[in-house]
């Protein structure tokens, strides 16, 4: 049988980093309840100045009352003020992709001004097998980069250019709040998105995906969203979980793995993020268990559903949830004393008006 291959030598890093890579179309990284998660466990290492500081930023979202408060859940709405704080902060790691399509409270506008499909990945190429490499690694294109360009709204950038581009918004003092807030919610999707490990790889081969498996969207699964990517993105925890088991989450793994999320937040450079994505993909993702029946089935014009054994599931969720904590301790040593200090005394926040019914309500983001 053949097996997966990787290519170090197309390098746009340094040599600690040598990867090569390549952007592809894919889906959504962690769904919902899992960026939550991640920003929870964020949110948890954050001194109250540094908490404060970054609502206080996020009440200055050019969309906050429709895309924030308008979003808000009936049970969060009754909770306190710490419980309505910390819902903002998780609900702005979502919010990139809250704007990826027009629905509920995001309209069209919202989608073309805020919604930037790119920038939610980079992939590392995984080679079905040697021969696959030797034949397509001279062919594929690449977004090499990892420094974000000069133009800071450039669609083309990967996850690593857009965190590097959010972070450099964040930090410019002439840039006004507004941009400030919608730039730190897109640095805690991303951030999070970086260590999922299939927006950091793709699956190449010259009979099945000489353009790559779009970070696993192309393989089919049976149960489990449909799909190999569909099946780690919610491998936190399902798609449509309340948010006071989201707070369980993130308090849980904070309690069970504080060491290796402190030992994870000694590792700032978003480039290595990626590459670490990258290695578990090659060591989790793309085992046996899904490269066997893809090396039996080259040739044939399907691809049937992949039944993934138990342990393999069992994998999945063990390292999600670990790399759920590997990125909230990464966040919040990134942001701590970075953000602009909270301004004042805000007012009270208002709940809006709920909207008329217009046939198509707005469900949990992916």
């Amino acid at each position: 049988m053949r097996v997966a291959t990787f290519t170090l030598s197309f390098l746009p890093f340094p040599s600690a980093y040598a990867v090569a890579l390549l952007t592809v179309s894919i889906a959504h990284a962690w769904n919902g309840p899992g960026h939550q998660t991640i920003d929870l466990v964020a949110w948890s290492q954050l001194a109250e100045a540094d908490q404060a500081a970054a609502i206080d930023l996020l009440r200055d979202h050019p969309r906050f009352e429709q895309h924030f408060l308008g979003s808000m859940p009936s049970n969060v709405w009754a909770g306190s003020d710490a419980e309505i704080d910390a819902w903002i902060f998780a609900h702005a790691g979502t919010w990139p992709d809250q704007v990826r399509s027009a629905r509920g409270q995001v309209t069209r506008d919202d989608v073309r001004r805020y919604g930037r499909s790119t920038w939610h990945y980079v992939n590392l190429w995984v080679f079905l097998s040697d021969s696959d490499r030797d034949a397509l690694a001279g062919k594929l294109t690449n977004n090499r980069e990892t420094e974000p360009t000069d133009d800071r709204d450039d669609r083309n950038q990967n996850v690593v250019q857009a965190i590097g581009n959010s972070l450099r918004i964040i930090d410019d003092p002439a840039t006004d709040r507004q941009a400030k807030a919608v730039s730190l919610c897109w640095f805690l999707h991303l951030a999070g998105d970086v260590h999922q490990p299939l927006h950091s790889s793709a699956l190449y081969s010259v009979g099945r995906f000489p353009a790559g498996d779009r970070g696993g969207n192309s393989i089919p699964v049976r149960g489990h969203g449909g799909d190999l990517h569909a099946l780690w993105d919610r491998a936190i925890l399902p798609r449509r979980t309340d948010f006071n088991r989201v707070r369980k989450e993130a308090l849980d793994l904070v309690q069970e793995h504080a060491e290796s999320g402190k030992a994870a937040a000694a590792e700032l450079e978003p480039k290595q993020w990626a590459v670490d994505s990258w290695r578990l993909a090659r060591a989790m993702v793309y085992t046996d268990a899904v490269l066997a029946p893809i090396t039996a089935a080259d040739g044939s014009p399907r691809l049937h559903k992949l039944e993934l054994p138990t342990k393999y599931l069992r994998d999945a969720g063990i390292t999600s949830k670990h790399r759920a904590v590997q990125a909230g301790y990464r966040i919040a040593e990134t942001l701590k004393g970075r953000l602009p200090a909270a301004e004042g005394v805000r007012e009270p926040l208002v709940r809006p008006a709920e909207p008329e019914a217009s046939g198509g309500g707005a469900g949990q983001q992916e």
